[in-house]
């Protein structure tokens, strides 16, 4: 009868702990998956009365296809505080609502971050504030499994940021802790960025992490900027040209190397600009501009940045070798605007007869290159394009060539991209005499 008791009661105990179950975020368990996307906020997100100022938090998407795929509310019944750990004790952090918001990338079984938006008392934020920091050095300062590294005081489009990285991957669940503090509303909001699993990772090492938090950092601050000043992202985006978080006419040296690292060249020097040259003053041709050149970013070889009062006015890119090129028929969805495939430009051509949201062509591919123009309301686009394809290449060579209609079907990869202000354009200022 003993023995039946104490097995009894063996088996309810080990139940208990399965359903309790811990976890230990210094072990080497996979990341969690989920098993259901909820690409829109809950209802309570959006018909509840509850710390509007919120709202701007809950919802931004990338040119990368980086998005929301879940929202989830504080409970009402929640305390309105929460324990942070510190060299001298746990302290409380006021909570009055928040909203834990998941990012992800599509096909991809992982989260890439874990997003926790938490609105402070406002008589309590000060206080708040530094109790977070502290938290953030004391887990910086104490034994782990891996080394921690603390980021102090760093401004992103004006929020301010503190956190903590791993010095390598792969370790616990998440490989970095970033809180961003935005003053005007009291909000707090702690980012974890979560160690990926092997299935279509999107960084395969220390250095490439860095690289896409800081992209990320950069990004997510920028469209709550936008959302917190009225403008949908969508509508914020239309109005700006860029690449890898950096924007025409908005973004700093000081930005670029803190979004891409070090540069390995940084000089004065002209700018080299083909095709739509025609449009651009001659002043392009002086050596007025700062040029940061950097290599090995994500798929691009080499990039070139040209800064001139500090404001970026140019993006060259060299896509390097034939295997991780654009394909031409992706430069829509990249940039949002429509190409067209000339051979030249006309010697009287226009930038507002490439103003187009939809692409054209009316080439007969004669030859094995050729041009893509676009303009937009801030920038010129060119493109070189060569189709290598063996098949293609012979047919041509044959004379079998043939015109293709349908953009989605141009042949080729981009060999070469510009991307130019049109700041830069000729105007009676931009050509008179310095």
């Amino acid at each position: 009868m003993k023995v039946a008791v104490s097995f009894i009661l063996f088996l309810s105990l080990l139940l208990i702990s399965n359903l309790c179950g811990t976890s230990n975020s210094d072990s080497s368990s996979s990341p969690a998956k989920f098993e259901k996307i909820d690409p829109t906020p809950s209802p309570s997100a959006s018909s509840d009365s509850r710390s509007p100022s919120l709202k701007p938090y809950l919802s931004c998407k990338f040119e990368d296809d980086l998005q929301i795929v879940e929202t989830t509310r504080r409970p009402k019944s929640a305390e309105k505080f929460r324990l942070v750990e510190t060299a001298s004790g746990n302290k409380t952090v006021s909570v009055l609502d928040g909203y834990r918001v998941m990012f992800a990338y599509p096909n991809t079984p992982y989260y890439f971050a874990n997003i926790k938006v938490e609105q402070s008392n406002a008589q309590d934020y000060t206080s708040d504030k530094e109790m977070v920091r502290s938290q953030l050095q004391y887990s910086a300062s104490t034994k782990q499994a891996t080394k921690i590294i603390y980021q102090d005081k760093t401004l992103y489009n004006g929020y301010e940021s503190y956190g903590i990285d791993r010095d390598v991957i792969d370790v616990g669940e998440q490989i970095g802790t970033h809180v961003l503090f935005s003053a005007a509303d009291h909000v707090i909001i702690t980012i974890y960025f979560l160690n990926q699993g092997g299935e279509n990772r999107k960084f395969q090492n220390i250095e490439e992490y860095r690289a896409s938090k800081e992209k990320f950092l950069d990004r997510y601050t920028r469209c709550l900027k936008n959302n917190t000043a009225g403008a949908t992202q969508d509508e914020a985006n239309s109005k700006l040209d860029g690449w890898h978080g950096l924007f025409l006419d908005q973004s700093t040296p000081e930005d670029a190397i803190r979004l891409l690292r070090k540069p390995i060249s940084d000089k004065l020097d002209r700018l080299h600009i083909h095709v739509v040259d025609k449009w651009v003053s001659a002043k392009h041709k002086e050596k007025l501009f700062r040029i940061l050149t950097f290599k090995k970013i994500e798929e691009v070889d080499q990039v070139h940045l040209a800064f001139i009062d500090s404001k970026l006015v140019m993006i060259s890119f060299n896509l390097g070798t034939l295997g991780k090129n654009w394909p031409v028929r992706s430069l829509v969805d990249m940039f949002g605007i429509g190409f067209t495939a000339v051979k030249k430009i006309p010697k009287d051509g226009q930038p507002s007869e490439y103003e187009s949201t939809v692409s054209s062509n009316n080439l007969r591919f004669s030859e094995n290159v050729y041009h893509m123009v676009a303009v937009s309301t801030r920038s010129y686009f060119y493109a070189y394009v060569a189709d290598q394809n063996f098949f293609r290449m012979f047919a041509r060579n044959a004379g079998l060539n043939k015109t293709v209609a349908d953009t989605t079907r141009l042949p080729g990869k981009v060999i070469t991209m510009e991307i130019i202000s049109r700041r830069l354009g000729k105007t009676e200022v931009n050509e008179a005499v310095r």
